[in-house]
This record gives C-alpha cells, structure tokens and sequence, in this order.
C-alpha cells in the first residue's frame, strides 16, 4: 500500500473545536463551517500530542477520506 492509499482523499484544510477525546486513542471535532463532528485517530495528531488535546481546544485539521468516510489528520493546535 502506498501513502496516497493509506492516507485516503485529502479534501482541504480545516478549522474546528475538539469536541470529545477518548481514551481508547480517538475522538470528534466538531466542524467550524458546517458544524459535522469528524473522527479523529491518535495517529492524525500533531501538535500538541493526543495526551495533551482537551475539549474546547481550537484546532486545524486536513478533511480527509477514508474508506468513503469523513477522517480529520495533520491535527494542529491553533
């Protein structure tokens, strides 16, 4: 598998609100514009690292497909 397989369709950069972060290793934010919650996996992490994401934290993420469904990565504080 290459990245572009693994990775998916990057659609474009985003901004949002972490809306729940799991201690299984995922979470939600909540869309900026539209306001659709996106799944979010430890691996799509950034800056700052999953441990340290709280709810309410401001953030931009690269909009993503995975398998025909919506996936935040690139996550980055802001």
């Amino acid at each position: 598998m290459n990245v572009i397989e693994e990775i998916g369709t990057i659609e474009e950069i985003k901004t949002g609100t972490i809306k729940s972060v799991l201690k299984k290793g995922y979470g939600f934010i909540t869309d900026e514009d539209e306001g659709n919650d996106i799944f979010f996996h430890v691996t799509g992490c950034v800056e700052p690292k999953f441990n340290d994401l709280r709810e309410g934290m401001k953030v931009n993420y690269l909009l993503s497909t995975r398998n025909d469904k919506p996936i935040a990565i690139g996550i980055v504080g802001i």
